[in-house]
């Protein structure tokens, strides 16, 4: 039969039929599965490395295209970066200028991110990056833009006009100070010994016996009064900065400074205490304008930035009891 092996037995001196053993099916089946192992690895090699796809070669196309225009996204984030730079440095200065203190910068996790972080984003964060970088351009590009038209054309001060401008009376009475001495504010109070509501015209800084009372701007002592009634102002002295601004420090222990002495803004002129119609000590508060009365949390700006501001005026509008 075709195909049918013989081998030779010197035993019988006969050809016989040679018989399949399991060794020899074993390397058949190796030698298959070797050969069919290599078949499969060469059609795996030619499908990834030879033949492309129509997906493979619209992907490929769009990682080179991704790769040419990488380097023009970096070079407009690098320069959205520096505009923006600069727009919160003019803003941090002119704020300054105008607020005698620094701004509080808040920084958002998109700029906290790097280069690489960001253009190695996938599609959809790449997408939230750059439109909450765009959003904060076109902020700080209004505001710029603003502040710019506001101070240039409704707020210009000639240069006549700077010496009046710093003898707003726009400091603190006292050092150090914030939202937790101002224990009440202006407007309508409670006194503290009738127990009715008046018209509290100043406000009331707290502060231990015998701390410093500060002026608010630079100006003559136009009036010195010494007390012992439990009633009114008790000790209290004015200055009269000029344009028509005149500051009154009221319920003091001390007074330091005289009748008709010139001060500095910020010079100590007296200290603080209890006198007149008070319950503990403090400086009762007063701005004038022309003769009437002010609230004087709208002047104090000067060495408070935004949000410290903002305490203190949330802590003047509270409708509690007033020291004096």
């Amino acid at each position: 039969m075709l195909g049918t092996k013989y081998i030779y037995n010197p035993s019988t001196l006969r050809y016989e039929r040679a018989r399949i053993s399991v060794l020899s099916i074993g390397s058949m089946i190796l030698g298959l599965f070797l050969l069919g192992a290599f078949f499969f690895v060469g059609l795996v090699y030619v499908q990834n490395y030879i033949v492309e796809t129509p997906l493979e070669k619209s992907l490929t196309a769009e990682n080179k295209a991704l790769h040419h225009y990488k380097i023009e996204l970096a070079a407009h984030l690098d320069l959205a970066k520096i505009q923006m730079s600069e727009l919160e440095s003019k803003d941090n200065s002119l704020y300054e200028k105008i607020f005698e203190t620094k701004k509080t910068i808040e920084k958002s996790s998109v700029e906290n991110l790097s280069d690489k972080e960001i253009l190695l984003a996938d599609v959809s964060a790449f997408h939230d990056i750059a439109a909450s970088l765009l959003k904060k351009f076109t902020d700080l590009n209004i505001t710029a833009r603003l502040r710019s038209n506001y101070f240039g054309e409704s707020a210009s001060v000639k240069k006549e006009d700077i010496a009046l401008l710093t003898k707003v009376p726009s400091f603190a009475p006292i050092a150090d100070f914030d939202a937790v001495k101002l224990v009440s504010g202006y407007g309508i109070r409670i006194n503290p010994f009738h127990k009715r509501n008046y018209h509290h015209d100043g406000i009331d800084i707290a502060g231990p016996r015998g701390s410093e009372v500060l002026v608010a701007a630079p100006g003559l002592v136009t009036l010195v009064s010494y007390s012992d009634l439990q009633a009114g102002f008790g000790n209290y002295m004015e200055v009269d900065h000029g344009n028509g601004f005149v500051t009154r420090y009221a319920n003091l222990g001390e007074i330091t400074a005289k009748y008709g002495q010139k001060v500095k803004k910020g010079q100590p002129i007296g200290l603080i205490g209890i006198s007149g119609g008070s319950v503990a000590p403090h400086v009762h508060y007063e701005v004038l304008k022309n003769g009437m009365n002010m609230d004087p949390v709208k002047f104090l700006i000067q060495g408070l930035d935004a949000n410290q501001y903002e305490l203190v005026w949330q802590a003047s509008r509270k409708q509690n009891q007033s020291l004096d």
